[in-house]
């Protein structure tokens, strides 16, 4: 069980990544905002980015030849 110390900690880290996201990573790590959003908008979300980033990735190189893992 998650104690109210444990809660405020994973609070202060869920907003330092909020707030730092965009400029701690590389690249950078995209944020979906789970508060309202239904679970298969957050899945459809992921799967565009992944897909996004697989088809940067993978562009110019022939078929059969992708890389395979991301």
């Amino acid at each position: 069980m998650w104690t109210d110390e444990m809660l405020k900690s994973h609070e202060k880290f869920a907003q330092w990544l909020i707030d730092n996201a965009e400029t701690a990573y590389n690249p950078p790590m995209p944020i979906i905002d789970t508060t309202t959003t239904t679970p298969s908008e957050v899945a459809e979300q992921i799967k565009s980015y992944i897909l996004r980033k697989w088809n940067e990735r993978n562009a110019g190189v022939p078929a059969g030849k992708e890389q395979r893992s991301i």
